[in-house]
């Protein structure tokens, strides 16, 4: 079931799509999120993120790498390839989500996942362990100004 969305404020424009499937997290982060001048919206799985990027087409995606899947296919990733990188390559290979802003947020604290998010069209990369909740809000603020 996806997690409801929050709206910032009534003229917010920008939609900002956290998939993240520890509830605690989730809450955490679109609750810092709120100050950010956009509409937040939330998914715990690969499956719900792809139903909202189709319905909303966000501005930008936080996307966490360790999400769980319930397609068979899906179910053969492991660490070098985890799940979130499965949706990273789906939006990039969609004409409707190719632009999209992607960062990735997750505990993975590896250079290979650091290269391959940014080999797969990640504009960044953040550690949640090394991120607090109003550094990665800045972030996405940032990132939301740019374009």
């Amino acid at each position: 079931m996806p997690i409801k969305q929050s709206k910032s404020s009534k003229k917010a424009n920008k939609k900002v799509l956290v998939v993240e499937d520890e509830p605690l997290l989730a809450t955490m982060y679109m609750t810092v999120l709120k100050r950010v001048r956009a509409d937040i919206y939330g998914a715990r799985t690969k499956q719900e993120g792809e139903k909202i990027i189709t319905r909303i087409q966000p501005d930008l995606i936080l996307l966490d790498l360790m999400i769980p899947s319930t397609t068979i296919q899906d179910t053969q990733s492991d660490y070098h390839d985890p799940v979130g990188f499965q949706l990273l390559r789906e939006i990039r290979s969609d004409p409707k989500s190719k632009g999209t802003r992607v960062i990735i947020l997750s505990n993975l604290d590896a250079d290979e996942h650091r290269k391959k998010a940014i080999q797969l069209g990640a504009i960044d990369y953040l550690v949640k362990a090394s991120y607090p909740p109003q550094a990665v809000a800045d972030k996405v603020q940032g990132a939301l100004d740019k374009g």
